[in-house]
């Protein structure tokens, strides 16, 4: 019984923060490059984490694409940014 209140509110603080998460960030676009290391390289520079959600895990696949990535933008405290992939498309030639 413990362990299942345990599991419980476990989940309701994962919800919690990725909703928490998702409202605090604003959309964004970012048109570039998906490298050998599943990262997207943005037509800036700027380097981004793809997050392994669905989408995110569909476009890491797609290396060496162009594609314009819609999302949200999480700052990490060390290494590159993480964007939650929303939706994408593929930037044709």
């Amino acid at each position: 019984m413990k362990k299942m209140a345990l599991i419980s509110m476990l989940a309701v603080i994962t919800l919690v923060f990725f909703v928490g998460v998702g409202l605090a960030a604003d959309q964004v676009s970012i048109t570039g490059t998906v490298d050998e290391d599943n990262q997207l390289v943005g037509e800036d520079g700027n380097t981004y984490k793809i997050a392994e959600t669905e989408n995110g895990m569909t476009v890491m696949n797609m290396v060496g694409e162009k594609v314009e990535v819609r999302g949200t933008v999480i700052e990490q405290a060390e290494g590159p940014r993480e964007i939650m992939v929303e939706s994408f498309k593929i930037i044709k030639p």
